[in-house]
């Protein structure tokens, strides 16, 4: 449905520019012989967690949308790897493992068994594109097109993110604005749960327009302008100026955030934490992973032991698996057995930023 929306939308575009310029022509105007006339046309752009990438334009191939795989995926913090002798491209980004042939319709995600998404990669002037099912099936992310043929990709951790902008008591609706699917009419009722990163409940009432979601989607959709959903549950996500999580503003004190490592894994490299505030959560150690003790001294992940309370930086995306994964930036040891640790919460929306 979407490769035929987007082919309607490129012939109707054809014939609106058709109709505009027939519409402009004046066969009583005289041109000089040394003048030109030109129109500029704004090249489409992509979009990757809302920031423009410099990329490569991508191209239709039998009514397949085929993007550039590297500029893509770069932006989204993996590593490419060419094997020329096999042919074979790999992208790697803390535990995500994706390898894929550059001439066969074949992909893997953490070395299952090779999928198909009915075209394969195409290498032209040394760019690598993947058809566009690559961003929803093996990334597991979302991608939407607009009328000027711009391309927007979500993924990790802003997928299903949105702003809310409305709310109805009386009819326990939320209007929110979706990165992808634009505006959404969120029919929660009574039976739909909505909590903060926590799990802890947060009532319809306390919800407030600017906080940020995650919403975890129903499977129906009206076509109704603007469409309506029943979702499964909503979560006010952290920098949200939710009741249960207070803003500078409203108190002098700050939120008390403790995170302790329960296990460590040398082999694999990881990290197991309790997290006052995500709850357990496996940290996937790299090399530009910085460790620290308390006095800001490097050190090695032979040196951290369990019940150590450790300030954490996580990195930009956050795994939905249970328990979530994520690749930090640094760890600093605050203290040898589990004390508090007092760290801000951040409360900024990110839609103020």
């Amino acid at each position: 449905m979407k490769k035929r929306i987007f082919a309607i939308f490129t012939a109707a575009a054809l014939a609106v520019s058709v109709m505009t310029a027939l519409a402009e022509y004046d066969p009583n105007k005289v041109i000089s012989e040394n003048e030109i006339a030109t129109k500029t046309v704004a090249a489409p752009i992509i979009t990757v967690n809302g920031t423009e990438i410099d990329a490569p334009d991508y191209f239709m191939k039998d009514e397949t949308l085929m993007l550039p795989l590297r500029a893509i995926t770069e932006a989204l913090g993996f590593e490419i790897e060419w094997q020329g002798e096999t042919g074979t491209i790999i992208l790697t980004r803390g535990p995500l493992y994706i390898t894929m042939s550059a001439f066969a319709d074949g992909y893997t995600f953490s070395k299952t068994a090779p999928m198909t998404l009915g075209t394969a990669p195409i290498l032209t002037e040394g760019t690598t594109f993947v058809p566009e099912n690559f961003i929803t099936e093996i990334l597991d992310g979302a991608y939407a097109i607009d009328e000027a043929g711009n391309i927007k990709i979500v993924w990790g951790d802003m997928k299903d993110v949105a702003l809310i902008t409305g709310l109805n008591g009386e009819e326990k609706q939320i209007t929110v604005t979706d990165i992808i699917k634009g505006e959404v009419v969120l029919n929660v009722g009574g039976e739909t749960p909505i909590t903060d990163e926590a799990g802890t409940p947060v009532a319809f009432e306390d919800l407030k327009e600017g906080m940020t979601v995650k919403i975890f989607y129903g499977d129906m959709m009206t076509r109704s302008i603007p469409p309506q959903n029943v979702p499964n549950s909503v979560v006010v996500l952290a920098g949200s100026p939710a009741a249960t999580l207070p803003s500078f503003e409203e108190v002098e004190e700050v939120a008390e955030e403790k995170i302790t490592i329960t296990a460590i894994d040398t082999e694999k490299n990881t990290v197991t934490v309790a997290d006052s505030v995500r709850g357990e959560v496996v940290l996937v150690l790299g090399e530009e992973t910085a460790i620290s003790d308390a006095e800001g001294k490097a050190i090695t992940i032979a040196d951290l032991k369990a019940d150590m309370t450790v300030s954490v930086e996580y990195g930009d995306a956050m795994t939905m698996s249970l328990p979530p994964i994520n690749n930090p930036k640094s760890i600093k040891v605050v203290a040898e057995k589990g004390d508090v640790q007092i760290l801000p919460v951040e409360t900024e929306s990110p839609a103020d930023k």
